[in-house]
């Protein structure tokens, strides 16, 4: 039997995932939402974010010496952290948020840490396809913000929106799966 296109489009169901068919929620902690600032939800990252990945894992590899040989064995799952663009506000509401968490975690100036883990919390990566329909959601568990990306500013940047980046680091995902 020969290939065809229609056999092609038939295999794909006439439709490819594409990259930009995406939300990411970012669910803040409750003492940002709380804070009397003018960030009131996470709706905010869902319309600001600019790029984002679907979450990677990895498996370590444990090596046993035997007679010369290695032999492998699977060891512990490991989760990199995760990175997302976001669109500047005009009023720097998403990027004083994080600002807001980061300091929650961490106060250079009082020099205090928190001490609970109320700074822990999700995020979601929702995957559409071309009528809007979720076909992919991964859930950051213990998810937090340990990096805020410097904001370049340039005289040549003449028709750019100013872009931010925040990398955060989560103890595990969890998934949509269908076989």
């Amino acid at each position: 039997m020969v290939d065809t296109l229609d056999v092609f489009q038939k295999a794909h169901y006439g439709d490819a995932v594409r990259p930009n068919l995406f939300y990411v929620y970012v669910n803040f902690p409750s003492f940002i939402i709380n804070s009397g600032g003018a960030f009131s939800n996470r709706e905010q990252s869902k319309w600001l974010v600019q790029s984002a990945s679907l979450p990677g894992r990895s498996i370590g590899v444990m090596e046993i010496p035997f007679i010369g040989l290695k032999t492998k064995y699977a060891g512990n799952t490991i989760y990199p952290d995760w990175a997302a663009s976001f669109l500047q506000d005009v009023n720097f509401q998403l990027n004083n948020a994080f600002e807001g968490w980061l300091e929650y975690i961490e106060s250079p100036v009082a020099g205090i840490r928190a001490n609970d883990l109320t700074y822990k919390t999700s995020v979601e990566i929702i995957q559409l396809d071309g009528r809007q329909n979720v076909i992919k959601n991964y859930v950051l568990i213990g998810a937090f913000p340990n990096d805020k990306a410097d904001i370049p500013l340039s005289q040549d940047a003449n028709d750019e929106p100013q872009i931010f980046e925040i990398t955060f680091s989560y103890d595990y995902y969890v998934t949509s799966v269908s076989l």
